[in-house]
């Protein structure tokens, strides 16, 4: 990490603060968006909903009303009429049948959202009735036998409040960062599961339970991905993980850390349209990586993406200020065809990770290097 010090600086280790809910509803909020726009709507919900206006956190309400247009300030749209409807029927377990219920559903989606929102927000409420996550309570109550006591904790937001508000007031807080509607719901969607599942808005227990159980629990999350799950245990749980995003996936994969199955003769790897899925690179790192200690672990994790966003992007990268090109793939393969300009070569194939069991030794001398350089840097 020392020649991406001297470029972007040094990342000092720092876990999230607040809840573990917080920083759940945070992580919805920072899904393919800037940081500075998911920090201002984040922001907005904390004012929104902030226990300074609705009471302290030690007494939530079990049954906050619905907040009309008139105490709300915000003009409601006529047809969140309907959608409103449809949250408090979610909410209270009305609408629990999904073939039963998804022609009304569709109906209602189709004449609030444009088609591909209403698609999107129809499918996770299919997952949302379908999947009964009622027998995720026994991590509760092994979290309470392993000495986890329900008492006030430095929650700033009333999470009692929010589910209970009127759809139009969690769009305006959060419309600025796009797919707001979609958002809207999902925070919904968690905030109404844990509610039934619990009885109380509660995630802090999860500090309580194995981490693998955790990571479960997590995973099961509608909206919630591999790099979401893995942020929030390495920044908030504070368990061991390795987060790996698109500029993540890029950069390990230009640099080898990532082995993979032969392109063949007429395929040159700067021509390749797409990297490997995610999820399959995380898998292969995670286990390697989180035995370097959290905050070489973190930095790691921070200075890629960084990097990543401002010199090794997808499309024509900064070769130039990159000083990894001796390790790069991608820069090899694109000096090679500079060499021999009248070769033809077939773009937008898909990489595939090779078997994990031929790739061990590689991943292994990766990790081993990374944890050298930056103790050493």
């Amino acid at each position: 990490m020392g020649p991406a010090r001297a470029i972007i600086g040094k990342r000092e280790f720092s876990n999230w603060k607040g809840s573990v809910l917080t920083n759940v509803v945070g992580t919805f909020l920072t899904q393919n968006v800037t940081d500075v726009t998911s920090s201002n709507v984040f922001m907005n919900i904390a004012a929104k909903f902030s226990f300074a206006k609705n009471g302290s956190n030690a007494g939530q309400s079990t049954n906050v009303p619905l907040i009309t247009d008139c105490d709300s300030g915000v003009s409601e749209r006529r047809d969140n009429k309907y959608i409103n409807q449809l949250i408090a029927s979610l909410r209270t377990g009305e609408i629990s049948n999904w073939d039963k219920d998804k022609e009304h559903i569709k109906d209602v989606l189709k004449e609030r959202f444009e088609d591909s929102t209403a698609k999107k927000i129809l499918q996770d409420i299919k997952s949302f009735l379908e999947n009964d996550t009622s027998h995720w309570k026994y991590l509760l109550e092994e979290a309470y036998k392993n000495g986890y006591q329900k008492e006030e904790t430095d929650e700033t937001i009333d999470w009692e409040a929010l589910l209970h508000a009127s759809f139009g007031e969690i769009e305006e807080c959060i419309k600025d960062r796009g797919t707001h509607c979609l958002m809207a719901f999902r925070i919904l969607f968690l905030l109404i599961r844990i509610k039934r599942d619990q009885g109380s808005i509660d995630l802090e227990w999860l500090r309580y339970i194995p981490r693998a159980k955790a990571k479960k629990y997590l995973q099961s999350i509608i909206g919630i991905g591999y790099k979401s799950v893995d942020c929030i245990r390495l920044l908030s749980l504070r368990h061991r993980g390795f987060p790996v995003d698109v500029n993540v996936a890029r950069i390990v994969t230009r640099l080898g850390w990532v082995p993979l199955q032969p392109l063949g003769d007429s395929i040159q790897f700067h021509m390749v349209d797409k990297e490997p899925v995610m999820a399959k690179i995380q898998e292969y790192l995670e286990p390697l990586f989180c035995n370097i200690p959290s905050h070489i672990r973190y930095e790691l994790h921070c200075q890629q993406i960084t990097f990543g966003k401002l010199i090794c992007v997808k499309n024509r990268p900064n070769c130039g200020a990159c000083p990894f090109t001796e390790d790069c793939k991608y820069y090899k393969s694109l000096f090679e065809m500079r060499e021999a300009p009248g070769l033809r070569f077939q773009p937008r194939k898909l990489l595939q990770i090779a078997d994990a069991r031929s790739a061990a030794t590689q991943l292994l001398n990766a990790a081993a290097t990374v944890a050298s350089a930056s103790v050493t840097a």
